[in-house]
Formats: structure tokens, C-alpha cells, sequence
């Protein structure tokens, strides 16, 4: 049986961030009751498609034995014949696309998006890219690179967007 994580940092008390490389069903259950915060959404069918570790990147916040947070990345280049992802930086190999969001509270979110960023490091990315809505963008670290006028939710338009998290690349 391979390992099913790989730790990546450990909080105070039972709390730990993990890239996680296998989903158990004890996990798969968990992972959709946390609340969604992406443009994205996990749902039964398509849970696979994110927990792939290699082709994607799951890191998870676990308290004892549970999922309670996650930010699943993906290479933008997978994205590479997409329109909605107009990365000036694809092909470079140093941007992560962050296409689920999920967490409860703040505090834990805050926890695992920097620990997030410091493991994509590991694989030479220096930029965050998201998709949002515009009024989140606004006032966010992230940089709007193009906004999609006829993509909108809730009447406000999506845009995707771009944060430089490590230094090393210019854009």
C-alpha cells in the first residue's frame, strides 16, 4: 500500500498540513462536507480528478484524523489551449493554478495557504493564479491579468488572476 500523505508541516496539538497522495473514503467523505470557496467546486464525480497526485498537487489541513481545509494546484499548463487562462507566464513551468479553495474558518485557511505556497516552491513555481470574482480580486493580493465579462456569477465577472508568492522569477 503506497504512503498516503506526505507531511509537510506539523501544527500545534493533533493539527498537521500534508500534500495528500492518496484520498481513503474516510477522507473522500470529508472532503465534501468543507465549504467551498472557489470558482470550482468538488463533488462526488469529479473528487478523482483533483485528488491526483502526481498530475495535481493536494495539500490538506488535518485535525487528528479529518480533512477540515484543502487547496488542490495545478501545473497551468494543463490549462495550455484554455482562453480562460491567459497566463503571460504558461509554457515557463512557474505558475500553480489553484482550482479548489475549500476551508471552515479563516485562522485554518490562513495556516494552510502558507504552507501551500512554501511546498510549491518545492517545484519552482513562484506565482499563484486563481480564477475570482472581481470584487474578491479587488483589494487582494492578486493581480487581475484579464476579466471575462460574459463569465459572471452572481451578475459580478470573473476574471482570472495572478499572485507572485517567491521571489525568482520576473514577470
Amino acid at each position: 500500500m503506497p504512503l498516503e500523505y506526505e507531511l509537510i508541516n506539523l501544527l500545534d496539538g493533533d493539527c498537521r498540513i500534508e500534500l495528500t497522495k492518496v484520498l481513503s473514503q474516510k477522507d473522500f467523505d470529508s472532503v465534501l462536507r468543507v465549504p467551498m470557496h472557489s470558482i470550482v467546486s468538488l463533488n462526488a464525480a469529479n473528487v478523482s480528478q483533483y485528488f491526483n497526485y502526481p498530475k495535481t498537487i493536494p495539500v490538506a489541513f488535518r485535525r487528528k484524523k479529518t480533512i477540515e481545509a484543502f487547496i488542490v494546484g495545478v501545473p497551468v499548463e494543463k490549462y495550455i489551449d484554455d482562453e480562460t487562462f491567459p497566463d503571460p507566464d504558461i509554457g515557463r513551468r512557474n505558475t500553480i493554478y489553484s482550482a479548489i479553495i475549500a476551508y471552515s474558518d479563516t485562522r485554518t485557511y490562513n495556516k494552510l495557504v502558507a504552507d501551500y505556497r512554501i511546498y510549491l516552491s518545492k517545484f519552482n513555481a513562484t506565482f499563484e493564479s486563481r480564477h475570482l470574482r472581481t470584487d474578491w480580486a479587488k483589494g487582494s493580493e492578486f493581480e487581475v491579468v484579464k476579466v471575462f465579462d460574459y463569465w459572471k456569477i452572481d451578475g459580478v465577472p470573473v476574471a482570472y488572476c495572478k499572485h507572485r508568492f517567491a521571489e525568482g522569477s520576473k514577470k
